[in-house]
């Protein structure tokens, strides 16, 4: 695989050997492989393959049998079932006999028929597929994680001509950023002028109450995907897997619609989302503080306009400034509150600090900082 190519990277460098053995009119392939970067999960394997040409209908046949072998994934044990393969030139169908790739616990199934014919589809099921480890494979683990079991299937129709896509997926208990969402229920459509995958969907709390209303778009030959998200109580500790290296501990629940886009590696998350029973801590001077209210998200900065902030003592204050970002890596920020007695710092005696206790402000008090400083 080119090096540019995220499964690539996944993998690690991979070496391979292979033996054929050729007599009369079939091939017997022999494909070893096995990753050689300790810095890489484990990837090894064998798979052998056999086929078969004849004759059918005065039209070359080519059957292909897949023996069952067991390979390893990114560290997971995974077994290839036996399955064979028959393309016929006479009528180019080639049709897929149940091929499965599995655990004990989980496994991807298709089976079907590939061909320019309406009536001829591919049928993909999946049952508890850890979403996780596909996002393991992909660019997006990067600026997403996503826990729990996938169940679904989708189906392939006319695939050599004018191919369309009918797909639904169920993820039960389902985490977002480690962060419990909920039952979550989609389905996909494939947008062949424009080259992606339509995708809608909702999650629904162990209540039935409906948390959030999904749509959006896949571009895979761009490697870029967006998401519409109406949320009605959302747990705020989900941006915790992006803010966590200059906010701790965000609790609250979030509410409005947000827009989730991704481009390769990079993640921007948009909107105008309210908050309530809101929460942080920003280490670097260890103080906490509450609100409610509404936060600017921008591609590339998340601004609170005058938002009143209370302490842990329930003092208030009026609170205006920004947290600066790049793909929510490189934090800064700047601050400005109108304090009244406000529990603006909150640092353990430590001979490592410049600075540390308690501090109460009234006035105007200015913060200013990064990752590792603050003033």
């Amino acid at each position: 695989l080119p090096k540019d190519n995220p499964v690539a990277e996944k993998l690690g460098d991979i070496t391979t050997s292979c033996s054929i053995f050729a007599k009369n009119d079939s091939v017997n392939l022999d494909i070893n492989f096995e990753g050689i970067n300790e810095s890489t999960p484990s990837n090894k394997g064998r798979i052998n393959i056999g086929s078969y040409l004849s004759i059918f209908q005065n039209k070359p046949r080519l059957d292909i049998a897949v023996k069952q072998t067991q390979i390893i994934l990114n560290d997971s044990s995974w077994t290839i079932n036996p399955t064979t393969i028959t393309y016929t030139h006479s009528n180019k169908t080639t049709q897929i006999n149940n091929f499965r790739l599995g655990t004990d616990y989980q496994s991807l199934q298709a089976d079907g028929r590939i061909s320019k014919s309406k009536k001829d589809s591919v049928n993909i099921n999946l049952h508890n597929l850890n979403v996780d480890y596909l996002l393991s494979f992909t660019e997006a683990s990067k600026a997403i994680t996503v826990q729990g079991p996938v169940t679904g299937n989708a189906t392939l129709y006319n695939v050599l001509s004018n191919v369309m896509l009918e797909a639904n997926a169920q993820i039960k208990n389902a985490g977002l950023n480690g962060v419990y969402l909920g039952d979550v229920t989609a389905t996909a459509k494939l947008d062949k002028p424009n080259k992606s995958i339509i995708v809608e969907g909702e999650a629904k709390d162990s209540t039935n109450h409906r948390v959030a209303v999904i749509d959006g778009t896949i571009i895979p030959s761009e490697k870029k995907w967006v998401l519409n998200v109406d949320c009605d109580s959302v747990d705020l500790r989900i941006i915790d897997f992006w803010t966590k290296q200059i906010l701790s501990n965000p609790q609250g629940r979030g509410y409005g619609k947000i827009q989730i886009k991704g481009i390769k590696r990079d993640v921007t998350v948009t909107g105008l989302p309210s908050v309530k029973n809101a929460q942080i801590t920003l280490p670097q001077i260890g103080a906490t503080f509450s609100f409610d209210g509404t936060i600017d998200l921008q591609e590339n900065f998340i601004r609170f306009n005058k938002i009143i902030l209370y302490d842990q003592y329930k003092n208030e204050g009026i609170f205006d400034g920004a947290l600066y970002h790049k793909n929510f890596m490189n934090f800064h920020y700047e601050f400005t509150a109108l304090a009244n007695n406000m529990h603006v710092m909150d640092l353990p005696a430590n001979p490592q600090s410049l600075f540390y206790g308690q501090v109460f402000a009234t006035g105007d008090v200015h913060i200013k900082g990064n990752e590792e400083t603050c003033k």
